[in-house]
């Protein structure tokens, strides 16, 4: 599963996405990446691991509902 969001910033457009990929041991991890939706590389990346799917996701949806009020939101336009 992947979510991007995408939010202007003093008229540059930044990019925040967030991965969830089950481990092999068993554990699942979330990854956040984010920065310029300009360059093509990530400016910063941060994983956490988790004990289910069900910890991970409701990780992720409270992380989804914190960027919405900073002004993140999903855009059609980027999707590939």
């Amino acid at each position: 599963m992947t979510r991007t969001l995408y939010r202007t910033v003093m008229g540059k457009e930044r990019r925040y996405s967030i991965e969830l990929f089950p481990s092999l041991f068993g554990e699942w991890i979330v990854i956040r990446t984010f920065g310029s939706s300009a360059k093509p590389s990530p400016k910063g990346t941060v994983k956490s691991y988790d004990a289910s799917e069900e910890e991970a996701r409701q990780q992720i949806e409270i992380l989804l509902r914190l960027k919405t009020k900073k002004g993140y939101s999903p855009s059609t336009i980027h999707e590939m």
